[in-house]
């Protein structure tokens, strides 16, 4: 293509400088949007009569939560889910490669260097509720599986933070089964399919249930490096320490979800951390599914890019943080003045103010 420099990433991915007038995205973003809308329009044709259920009841039911208020999920939302269960469920793309053939072909893309599973990358403006579109993955991983009985879905779930600070804010909607208690995820006809317990990095072991989800950092997953002896771990008060070590566990999560029968499907936030294809969140995420096979990766960012700038291409959705504040869903920026003396007369220079976030 005219115009296009193409350069490698440290990973050895293929990637390209945009030209100035071509949209913003990834490359497969536009097609998978176009077909996603005529799946919708044509009545989710394809989708189980569970699937089917489930987007019924989230996006056209009324709601209202334990506390009265009417609830609804954004539009984008919506979106998000409805493209991953085209692509997984109905359309059945479940490798990079066979991703990128379908809606990029128009560009010289090098095929991924690991490819054995579905991988989709989900961008989501910072705090536009990553949170709720990863619990209807969960929901509609889930009752597929157990209502359907169908093995290709998964009812294990890896909930996957980069850091303590990330876990914390998670488990805040998890510990408990927090948001599936409280939002309107579940339909009451379904309720009795609901076998699901939800387990933090730093929870004893218990008699597991139908449904698990596991939420860590990825640094509990993995043995780091050795260090020197008289090298001090600093990094332990910030991410803190192992469970099996801290909490006498006696097992990873790693090692209990081998244990379980059927698929997994791993869900990162702020996944541009996993960027690398070798770094060691890549790694354990890989070495998971040689025992336990993954029914699909899904890596939630509002920047799923390389360090280079482009983004993922195997991204599906993209709702930018532009759209967002237009959408007065983040918090948006005003600009003002401030006045201060200097040598006794008045100057003014330009300061940024925020409006008000909505929820």
């Amino acid at each position: 293509m005219s115009g296009r420099k193409r350069k490698t990433a440290a990973d050895g991915q293929l990637q390209f400088a945009p030209l100035a007038t071509e949209a913003r995205t990834a490359p497969g973003v536009p097609a998978i949007e176009a077909a996603v809308k005529e799946w919708r329009a044509n009545g989710y044709r394809g989708a189980t009569q569970t699937t089917r259920d489930l987007l019924n009841h989230w996006f056209e039911t009324d709601h209202r939560l334990l506390n009265g208020r009417a609830f609804i999920y954004h539009y984008f939302q919506r979106e998000a889910i409805e493209t991953l269960i085209y692509l997984w469920e109905v359309e059945q793309v479940r490798s990079r490669t066979m991703l990128l053939e379908r809606y990029a072909r128009d560009l010289n893309i090098r095929l991924p260097k690991y490819d054995d599973f579905a991988r989709y990358a989900i961008k989501m403006a910072t705090g536009s509720g990553k949170t709720k579109a990863m619990s209807l993955v969960v929901v509609w991983q889930y009752l597929n599986a157990v209502r359907e009985d169908n093995p290709d879905y998964a009812k294990t779930f890896l909930v996957i933070a980069p850091n303590v600070i990330v876990f914390e804010r998670l488990r805040a909607d998890f510990e408990g089964g927090r948001i599936f208690r409280l939002d309107p995820l579940i339909p009451k006809h379904m309720q009795v399919f609901w076998d699901f317990d939800c387990v933090m990095r730093d929870d004893g072991e218990r008699a597991p249930a139908d449904g698990m989800l596991y939420l860590t950092n990825v640094q509990q997953l993995y043995t780091p490096k050795q260090k020197p002896d008289n090298e001090p771990d600093v990094m332990t008060d910030v991410l803190g320490p192992r469970p099996t070590d801290a909490a006498g566990n006696g097992r990873r999560l790693t090692e209990r979800i081998d244990e379980r029968d059927g698929r997994l499907l791993v869900v990162n936030d702020e996944a541009h951390h996993t960027h690398d294809e070798d770094n060691e969140w890549n790694n354990v995420i890989r070495n998971l599914h040689t025992v336990t096979p993954l029914a699909a990766q899904m890596d939630f960012s509002a920047t799923p890019r390389f360090q280079a700038g482009q983004l993922f291409p195997w991204t599906v959705y993209d709702y930018p943080l532009k759209r967002a504040i237009f959408d007065n869903i983040v918090k948006r920026p005003v600009k003002g003045r401030a006045y201060a003396p200097v040598g006794g007369e008045p100057t003014t220079r330009a300061t940024a103010s925020v409006g008000r976030s909505a929820k």
